[in-house]
């Protein structure tokens, strides 16, 4: 054959091949060529040829890659429709995740538990007597309830200390009350007519010595000490927050050192040994009212709460079972009041309000301190806040209902046992005495009695307690802790009011609540975050992995298309 034929055959065999074409290699390209007989290369002008180490190379490299992409994309796919159909376990998973973060073990959490991202709000509805002289002639005080004066109620948590587990951690809290003029009815100079409560708590105190003691002895040392009428004027601010009274320091006289018992010693409840109560207890220190900077006897009904730390308190973090959080251990190393019989007396596995655990059930038994028991919420409805699903818990309706457990004497002293919604503070203050009775405001949940000298006015919307709460999460959006003290006045012909009067009365002071009816925005942005990153993290996920799949897949299809079209391209040239 002709040099010219096998040059045409050679110009045919090169153009059909696709992986021949005008490439070329900076190491290894030749001149495309064909042999002689003399193996002497004839040079094809304008087309080069790789080596057959660079076809190769090209090759594996252009299938290596188109398969990885292939390979990693229906792995993706399959990943991500897998995810996709486990992700409702995958998102309970993530939810009880977020739900351990909850405990109060450090972090966020802890920090806005000692330093609560909102503020509550305190309402106080006093009652003034508008016919005083009439009272001290044996007639009903007739009592209006002014308010609200609002004030604003800072709650500060102090640790005392954490254990090494860290599962439980002690704390005492104070708080801090200002008052909000423009969310009140009038200023706190406003003047009000109210009982002599120093007075009437003495006059408790010694009901059990004899008439002619209490009539030649004791009623003028009252009368010496302190102010000497059975009724006041005072001003809001006053009657709240303090008024110079030497006789509410008496006690703290009559229980110097000299004459205490010495801390930890135990005494009886009374000299009856058959009565259930002849049990033994600790003395509850009477409060402290010699104000530190002038000296002077300061009382008010609300100063003993105003800026000062009570209980120390210790309670669960839920660090290892975060259902447990908030639950309490005890209260200054006991499980009980000391006040009523064992089985309503032990507040030990009840729920500290200000820290709520997730996942709660229907119902809750939580600490009130101020009624000096625990009382049960149960659930009566669900309904949204700001978009976030709550579940409202209200006192039961029988929460305060008359029992035998609340009433210690009830043996010796049939009158102790009030009616039905009303608790005798007395034997949980033994060392006070006061005549002071509880209750929800307006004696909501109660039914009507004799005793009353003001008739009730309950409103659900104004007078209830509830806490509204996203079960999820422990969090409460809303709540609202309301009650009521009223005085209990008992005839005793040896001191002056109660002289005039013929049986029992429940006269009101003053019904308050304190809590916040909408949440921060900062709850409300942390909440729905909390809420919403196990379905976005399960779902997002399940998105991703397939995303991710199906852009390799893409990117495969395209890389075999490309390839496709620069082979015709060349067959063509």
């Amino acid at each position: 054959m002709s040099q010219n034929g096998k040059r045409i055959m050679s110009e045919k065999y090169f153009e059909k091949d696709p992986f021949l074409g005008p490439l070329t290699s900076n190491n290894n390209s030749v001149t495309c060529c064909l042999e002689t007989e003399k193996q002497k290369p004839i040079h094809c002008t304008g087309i080069l040829l790789p080596s057959s180490a660079s076809l190769l190379s090209s090759l594996l490299s252009s299938l290596s890659s188109s398969s990885v992409s292939l390979v990693l994309g229906l792995s993706l796919t399959l990943l991500g429709f897998v995810t996709f159909i486990v992700s409702p376990q995958l998102e309970s998973a993530l939810t009880h995740l977020v739900q351990t973060w909850t405990a109060l073990a450090g972090g966020p959490m802890l920090a806005a538990w000692l330093t609560p991202p909102i503020v509550p709000i305190l309402k106080v509805y006093l009652f003034n007597i508008t016919n005083p002289s009439q009272v001290l002639n044996g007639l009903d005080p007739v009592t209006e309830d002014i308010g609200p004066y609002v004030y604003s109620a800072t709650h500060i948590r102090r640790i005392i200390e954490i254990t090494e587990s860290g599962e439980d951690l002690q704390f005492r809290n104070k708080v801090v009350y200002e008052f909000l003029p423009e969310l009140s009815v009038g200023p706190e100079t406003d003047s009000i007519t109210v009982l002599n409560m120093v007075m009437m708590t003495a006059f408790n105190k010694v009901k059990s010595q004899p008439s002619f003691v209490k009539s030649g002895v004791i009623l003028p040392l009252l009368q010496t000490m302190g102010r000497s009428e059975p009724m006041l004027n005072l001003t809001v601010q006053q009657f709240l927050f303090g008024y110079e009274e030497e006789l509410a320091c008496l006690g703290q006289i009559m229980d110097s050192p000299e004459t205490e018992q010495e801390a930890g010693e135990e005494d009886f409840w009374n000299d009856d040994e058959d009565d259930f109560f002849s049990r033994r207890r600790k003395r509850r220190s009477v409060p402290d009212y010699r104000d530190p900077e002038t000296g002077r006897c300061m009382w008010g009904v609300l100063r003993d709460l105003n800026n000062t730390e009570h209980e120390t308190v210790r309670i669960h973090t839920g660090q290892t079972d975060f259902r447990t959080k908030g639950t309490i251990v005890d209260m200054d190393g006991k499980t009980s009041f000391g006040a009523w019989k064992p089985e309503c007396d032990s507040f030990q596995g009840s729920t500290e309000p200000s820290t709520l655990p997730a996942m709660l059930g229907s119902s809750l038994s939580v600490l009130v301190p101020v009624m000096c028991r625990t009382l049960e919420l149960t659930a009566s409805h669900t309904h949204d806040i700001e978009g976030i699903p709550v579940t409202r818990y209200t006192a039961h309706p029988e929460a305060l209902a008359q029992s035998p457990c609340f009433c210690p004497h009830n043996s010796t002293d049939p009158d102790s046992c009030l009616p039905s919604g009303y608790l005798d503070l007395g034997p949980c203050y033994p060392d006070i005495s006061p005549p002071l009775a509880v209750s929800f405001p307006h004696g909501i949940h109660s039914p009507p009695n004799s005793l009353l000298t003001h008739p009730p006015r309950p409103q659900a919307s104004e007078h209830s307690m509830y806490f509204d709460i996203n079960t999820q999460l422990g969090v409460p959006l809303a709540a609202r802790v309301s009650f009521q003290l009223s005085a209990i006045l008992k005839p005793d012909s040896s001191f002056p009011l109660l002289s005039s009067i013929s049986s029992t009365r429940l006269v009101p002071l003053f019904w308050a609540s304190e809590g916040f009816t909408e949440p921060s925005s900062w709850m409300l942005s942390h909440t729905r975050m909390a809420l919403a990153l196990p379905s976005a993290a399960s779902l997002g996920a399940a998105g991703s992995l397939l995303g991710l799949g199906l852009t390799c897949l893409l990117l495969c299809w395209w890389r075999r298309e490309g390839r496709g079209q620069r082979g015709e391209e060349m067959m063509i040239k």
